[in-house]
């Protein structure tokens, strides 16, 4: 088939919709092409007129009899019509497959940069394209997958979908496209199963890719004609920004318009992309997002790109999402179907997401995922190089947005109380801002639990209304219950009074010059308010020297203990355990009139190691050590009533000092304890039954007891340091408590007594305390 032959079929031709397509043909099949362009002007024949079948076949005979070439002028128009008749009837290969009324392309675009297919009806089931490359040759800077002019192209419905996919590579190529509509046409892709739009590659630097097109060519156009495409869908997926650029026709046709309506739901639904040449009045896009569907905008610096800039946003629990680390993880996820293209490798990895413009935002709110950092925003009212920020113009009344940020990246500790962090303003209507971090927070690396809320400020009735987290300074958090009360529990090791008749029972009753071993074991079950709860177990092994004078009963004891308490700190996860070494020296006179004179000096060392959480299951704990030294000294009476009942008043005074300590806690809490001195007081009696087993000489005793202990000055002073805030505490301690109890001392043989003892301590500061002594005592 010749040129002339070819230009002669596009002359006669050129008055219906055949032209766009098979200009395309006629750009790329010259001279070798009969049988393809035959099947295609027969399909494209067969679809304008497709309700009109008779006509089909009378403009089929017309094109066979005049595009035959001068040598085959005397085949008349008889066989021309047999032959139409049967081309018509047969099933022709085509991207248009009748059965499915699916629109198909897969293959590369002419030269020009236009995809060698179009759309030869006004509606489809089902449009399949992908544009892989260029043809040689290729001489433009943009390629488009599917090009509308002056037409209508309608997917509607369930079942129906869409799929518009532009990889193209070429050095050549500044941007690719997905559909566009020029000429006055208009795009329905709507209530469908599924869209998936992609346009990606290019050098982006006039434009950027562009995946929706309602416009004109600026140039190209003189009249101003009026584009509109709508999108809706159950999935809706865009990547590539939408253009709505107006045309030198369009600026001087007010009515002109350029409209792009895009509405997506659900969470597998999104848009990456930005908007190019929106003015918010005749060049528009509307965007909706709902159920989680997000738009993340292009950051690149093509010169028509407006970043995070949109006119007319409406939010029903959408996403815009700008936050860095995850747009970035966002991109390295997404593939574009069917290809191993990864996003990621067509975005500029230099620029930042820091801000979005909105001019309109309507609906009940949504989410915007944001990066939010105080050391750089420092409270300045507009983005920072790593704070960023939103500006509305206008905001639905009663609408409620959420900020969400990655705390660990915002620099939150370094705020002080009353410190604003901006990220938000709006020129008008009463829409309203929270964050994912409303309420107390609560550090491991702190001492206090600061109270984050999201406050607004305007400074004038006409001015915009400033959006901010501020931070304030709560209640003290475990960290100060835990030094606290750890402290409170090692003053409770080390202060335990040390009493004659709980050590010795009844040695007094022993025969001068007799010397001894001994031991004892100690249970107690401490209780303090609001403080702790210990459980201690306590082993006491000495040895008795007898230094008696002639008018005296005098022994000198030494003795060292080990102590286990196993304690749990009011107010904090978890529990510690305690270790206590003490060595002890015992100098006791008894005089044969009753009274007796017991003086302790002892001195010893604390260790304690907490295994804590906060109520963020952050660690806490940490381990210490202290050294522990005093004396006591006990004097009492044994009034015998007569050979069987006695009564015996005691009174005692013990001054203990608890060296102070400085320790750090897992969580980096510094920690100084300072020196503590206790003064305990005692005033009690015993009295009870004397008795002897058998024949045994020596006596044995049972007796009931009470006590009322008082102390004097218990006072203890901590300070502390956590990554921001400090504390400095001091308590002063002055305390009355009691304690009643019963025992037995048991002379077992002219040798060996066993005691045993039991009491329960109440009032004051503690609760639910009781404790058990148990000694035995070989003399030789």
């Amino acid at each position: 088939m010749h040129r002339a032959s070819l230009q002669y079929l596009f002359t006669n031709i050129k008055d219906t919709h055949l032209t766009i397509g098979l200009d395309s043909i006629f750009s790329k099949i010259i001279f070798n092409c009969e049988i393809k362009l035959l099947k295609k002007a027969i399909i494209a024949i067969k679809d304008t007129f497709i309700n009109n079948p008779i006509l089909v076949a009378c403009v089929m005979t017309n094109y066979l009899h005049k595009v035959l070439p001068p040598q085959y002028s005397h085949v008349n128009k008889v066989y021309c019509l047999l032959a139409a008749t049967v081309f018509c009837a047969l099933p022709l290969c085509s991207t248009e497959a009748a059965a499915e009324n699916i629109l198909k392309y897969s293959g590369t675009t002419n030269i020009h940069g236009d995809a060698k297919t179009w759309a030869a009806k006004d509606e489809y089931d089902g449009i399949d394209i992908r544009v892989t490359g260029v043809d040689p040759g290729y001489y433009t800077e943009t390629t488009e997958a599917l090009v509308l002019n002056n037409r209508s192209l309608n997917v509607k419905g369930k079942g129906k979908f869409v799929s518009i996919i532009n990889t193209a590579q070429n050095e050549r190529i500044d941007n690719n496209g997905g559909i566009y509509a020029k000429g006055g046409s208009t795009v329905n892709f709507t209530d469908v199963d599924s869209i998936y739009i992609a346009a990606i590659a290019g050098k982006e630097g006039g434009n950027d890719s562009t995946v929706i097109s309602a416009k004109d060519p600026f140039m190209g156009d003189r009249t101003g004609h009026t584009n509109t495409i709508n999108i809706s869908g159950t999935v809706v997926q865009l990547i590539g920004s939408i253009d709505v650029f107006h045309s030198l026709g369009s600026l001087l046709n007010q009515n002109a318009r350029h409209t792009v309506n895009a509405a997506l739901s659900g969470s597998d639904s999104f848009w990456y992309g930005s908007t190019i040449g929106e003015d918010g009045k005749r060049t528009t896009v509307n965007l909706s997002l709902s159920d989680g569907a997000t738009w993340i905008f292009n950051a690149g610096k093509s010169f028509l790109n407006d970043g995070g800039k949109i006119h007319n946003l409406k939010l029903d629990k959408g996403v815009v999402l700008f936050a860095d680390a995850e747009v970035w993880e966002t991109y390295r996820n997404t593939v574009i179907k069917g290809t191993d293209y990864v996003l990621a490798n067509y975005r500029d990895p230099n620029q930042r997401y820091s801000r979005v413009e909105i001019s309109n935002l309507t609906g009940p709110g949504g989410i915007f995922k944001i990066d939010l950092d105080w050391q750089s925003n420092n409270g300045e009212r507009k983005y920072t190089e790593k704070s960023d920020f939103i500006t509305i113009g206008t905001a639905e009344d009663g609408s409620r947005q959420i900020i969400e940020f990655d705390m660990g990246k915002a620099h939150l500790d370094e705020m002080k109380n009353g410190d604003k962090l901006y990220f938000a303003s709006v020129g008008s209507g009463s829409t309203t801002f929270s964050t994912n971090v409303e309420g107390e927070v609560n550090r491991a690396d702190e001492l206090y639990r600061f109270g984050l809320h999201t406050q607004s400020e305007q400074d004038g009735a006409d001015q915009p209304t400033y959006w901010f987290l501020t931070k304030s300074i709560g209640s003290a958090n475990e960290n100060v219950d835990f030094l606290n009360n750890a402290v409170l529990a090692s003053f409770s090791l080390a202060s335990d009074l040390d009493r004659f008749h709980e050590r010795q029972g009844e040695a007094r009753h022993e025969e001068r010059g007799t010397n001894g071993l001994w031991a004892r074991y100690r249970y107690s079950d401490i209780g303090r308010k609001h403080a702790f709860d210990m459980d201690k177990n306590m082993i006491q092994v000495g040895y008795n020297k007898e230094v008696s004078t002639a008018d005296s009963h005098k022994i000198v004891s030494l003795a060292f203990d080990y102590t286990r308490a196993d304690t749990d700190l009011f107010g904090v996860s978890g529990s510690g355990s305690s270790d206590r070494y003490g060595l002890n020296l015992y100098y006791t006179v008894l005089d044969e009139s009753g009274s007796y004179a017991d003086f302790n000096a002892k001195i010893g060392r604390l260790g304690s190691d907490y295994n804590l959480r906060n109520d963020s299951g952050q660690k806490i704990g940490g381990s210490l050590w202290q050294t522990f030294y005093g004396v006591s000294a006990e004097l009492g009476w044994k009034f015998e009533l007569n050979d069987f009942l006695f009564i015996e008043p005691q009174t005692q005074l013990q001054v203990i000092r608890i060296e102070g300590t400085r320790f750090e806690t897992e969580s980096g809490i510094k920690a100084q304890i300072a020196d503590t001195n206790s003064i305990i007081g005692r005033v009690g009696f015993r009295a009870g039954s004397s008795f002897s087993f058998g024949s045994a000489e020596r006596i044995s005793t049972a007796y009931i007891y009470g006590d009322v202990l008082r102390e004097f000055k218990g006072d203890h002073v901590f300070a502390a340091r956590g990554h921001s805030t400090s504390v400095d505490f001091s308590y002063a301690d002055k305390e009355t408590w009691y304690d009643a109890g019963i025992g037995a001392n048991l002379s077992l043989s002219s040798n060996t007594d066993l005691w045993l003892n039991a009491k329960y301590i109440f009032g004051g500061y503690f609760e639910s305390s009781r404790q058990i002594n148990a000694g035995v005592r070989f003399s030789f």
